[in-house]
């Protein structure tokens, strides 16, 4: 046959086909699965090249979807979207993929995608408590507070161990001045999760809000005990302890502050030794006084 095709000047086409096919292939593989080890090191760069040139030569979802977790390595929320969006089109009924495809386009500022995504997540999946969440987050990112305690509400009644949206409801309620519901969020996630940092402090939040001061120091001492490097503890702590006269201690917790991070009180400077105490503290009085987050 050979012969035949040798003599007639008949070229093996398929055959040349199918070998570049297989090399084409090799290839592929050799890039999608440099750039996944590649990822799984912490080379976000070499990754993003190997899987980019694999993504060239052939559409695969895995890759597209690693390439997007290396933007994401690399600090670019709005590439690793423009990937996910890819995938998502390629499946427009795995409320999965969609989810997906809401996280990162919530990491990459996009509220109004995050929104029409979960909205489409809703359509497929009405019980899907995360689409909830990250819905009524995209709310809170636009300022839309009203909407926010919907979603997150729907959350809960979904799910009642999203304690997430406990939080973040807790915190919006607070903010509208609501704080009785406010309180009874914070009660219930201290008492399911005693050790959280985050649930203690909206608990020493209300408390301060309600005017109870000392019990809101005490709470806010959990907080530091639970992290001491709990910069809005320390912060909070310092602006009661000033209220109630507490010069003192409202000094400590500022050195603390600054200590944690030196760059948040503009104008407030020194080292906190006896010399120059009395500017020190006046300077401390009036940044307290500048952010005091519960009017004293």
């Amino acid at each position: 046959m050979s012969f035949l095709k040798s003599l007639f000047g008949v070229s093996d086409n398929s055959d040349a086909a199918s070998a570049r096919q297989q090399e084409s292939d090799r290839n592929f593989d050799i890039l999608k699965y440099d750039g996944i080890r590649a990822l799984r090191q912490g080379d976000g760069d070499y990754a993003v090249k190997c899987l980019t040139h694999a993504l060239q030569i052939k559409d695969d979802g895995e890759c597209r979807e690693h390439l997007a977790n290396a933007y994401l390595q690399q600090g670019d929320p709005t590439a690793a979207l423009g990937q996910m969006t890819v995938l998502a089109e390629s499946e427009p009924d795995n409320s999965a993929l969609l989810l997906r495809k809401a996280e990162v386009a919530y990491l990459a500022d996009a509220y109004d995608v995050v929104a029409d995504t979960c909205m489409t997540i809703l359509e497929l999946a009405p019980d899907n408590s995360r689409a909830c969440l990250l819905y009524g987050r995209a709310f809170m990112a636009q300022g839309n507070d009203i909407q926010a305690i919907a979603m997150l509400t729907k959350a809960i009644s979904i799910d009642e161990d999203c304690l997430d949206a406990y939080l973040l409801r807790g915190g919006l309620l607070m903010k509208l001045g609501d704080l009785d519901g406010a309180g009874a969020d914070a009660s219930l996630l201290v008492g399911k999760v005693p050790d959280s940092e985050d649930a203690q402090l909206l608990s020493a939040r209300v408390t301060a809000a309600r005017g109870q001061h000392q019990e809101a120091i005490e709470i806010y001492n959990k907080v530091i005990d639970l992290n001491p490097f709990c910069v809005e503890a320390f912060r909070e702590r310092g602006a009661i302890r000033l209220a109630l006269g507490d010069k003192d201690g409202a000094e400590a917790d500022m050195r603390q502050v600054l200590e944690l991070s030196p760059h948040e009180l503009d104008g407030t400077s020194g080292d906190f030794t006896a010399e120059g105490r009395e500017g020190i503290q006046c300077k401390v009085e009036q940044n307290y006084r500048n952010m005091n987050p519960y009017g004293f």
